[in-house]
């Protein structure tokens, strides 16, 4: 998602390294495979945009960017080894469509922007829920108990989603967003980012598409390194 490089503090982050970009009711943070640069300010939305249009390339404290009504004041800029977001407020629903080639999963503290090609397996859970693992991360999607997880993949994400390469997964309601036209969003109960990345699933979740050795998504998995496993012993 990030087009651009972006630099903070003598430090630059390269787009090729970007993984995703989480927008939060406070601040913007831009996760790679290095770390993460988080950018708090008064308009996380209007950075996000800045980001994607590629025209914000440097943040720092104190930089006040843009012409009203669009304008926004960046109050800290910091990078750090590990994601740090704690998502604070409520975030504004996105109305703007999703451009082709993006993953957006949205709840009322958070926006994750991702890229369609760091998706790699959509599956259900034994429980019912579905798993959309990317190439770092997964989310859990539920739905309400009248829905059924495996008639909505049919009817809408390999109609939609897998042929449009990209896609709008959120717990908004429809009177959440401004009266504009509806885009074409997945409506879910419940969306929670976990730990498990795709590989680590196994036979807990039955697989219902499977990108790991597809052009572009591979090469998506394999920039992200491994995690190490711990050595210790928790007491």
């Amino acid at each position: 998602m990030l087009i651009a490089p972006l630099k903070t503090d003598g430090v630059c982050i390269f787009p090729a390294t970007s993984l995703f970009v989480r927008v939060s009711g406070s601040a913007v943070e831009v996760v790679t495979t290095e770390g993460a640069m988080r950018i708090e300010t008064d308009h996380p939305r209007y950075v996000f945009r800045s980001l994607l249009a590629g025209t914000l390339t440097e943040a720092r404290a104190g930089m006040h960017i843009g012409h009203a009504p669009l304008d926004f004041l960046i109050h800290a800029a910091v990078l750090g080894k590990r994601r740090t977001t704690v998502p604070v407020g409520s975030i504004v629903p996105d109305n703007v469509s999703l451009s082709r080639g993006a993953i957006l999963f949205e709840t009322r503290s958070f926006g994750d922007y991702h890229p369609f090609a760091s998706l790699q397996i959509i599956g259900i859970k034994r429980n019912g829920r579905m798993i959309v693992g990317m190439a770092d991360t997964s989310y859990e999607l539920a739905f309400p108990p009248e829905l059924d997880a495996r008639q909505i993949y049919r009817d809408k994400l390999e109609e939609e989603f897998l042929t449009n390469e990209g896609g709008h997964f959120t717990t908004l309601t429809h009177a959440d967003y401004l009266p504009w036209p509806h885009g074409k969003r997945t409506y879910c109960q419940e969306i929670a980012e976990v730990p498990g990345r795709p590989e680590s699933w196994g036979t807990t979740v039955e697989i219902l598409t499977d990108l790991r050795a597809e052009p572009g998504h591979t090469g998506f998995r394999v920039k992200v390194p491994p995690r190490i496993p711990s050595t210790g012993i928790d007491l």
